[in-house]
């Protein structure tokens, strides 16, 4: 699930989007969520991780699965 549409006005490299497209699938797998509301959600919250300097894919699930 590439994290793309839900990244609106956060300009990322290509290496930093590709971290937060697997922290979305890492996270999605995790929570055994996969339906458009849940993938917003945890969307919304690795970006906000993201946003705050973390790069780290398996950290950026972690969080957001708190």
């Amino acid at each position: 699930m590439p994290i793309t549409p839900y990244l609106d006005d956060f300009d990322v490299d290509p290496e930093t989007k590709r971290v937060l497209d697997v922290a979305l699938d890492m996270t999605r797998v995790a929570l055994g969520l996969a339906d458009d509301l849940a993938n917003g959600i945890i969307a919304k919250r690795i970006i906000e991780l993201a946003k705050a300097g973390e790069r780290r894919g398996a950290v950026v699930s972690a969080h957001s699965r708190r």
